[in-house]
């Protein structure tokens, strides 16, 4: 039996705005998400919590300050 070696880096959520989805979390988290980046060939944006050394909760939404990409976002976004 093969098993594969893998560990979990990021914890994503998807919002359909980036403020509003990070307020929410703030809010019920008590804590203030630091600001992430921006991935203009998906055309999105995201804000992070980081949880541990190499670990983050991730905020991420459609970023209406760029163009659509020509292909689907990432996790379903433009649903």
């Amino acid at each position: 039996m093969y098993f594969m070696n893998s560990r979990i880096d990021h914890i994503v959520i998807g919002a359909a705005n980036l403020n509003s989805g990070t307020n929410i979390l703030e809010t019920k988290l008590s804590t203030k998400f630091s600001p992430g980046g921006e991935h203009q060939i998906m055309g999105t944006h995201n804000k992070l919590l980081k949880l541990q050394s190499d670990i983050y909760l991730e905020v991420i939404a459609n970023n209406p300050n760029v163009d659509k990409p020509s292909r689907q976002r990432w996790f379903s976004l433009d649903e």
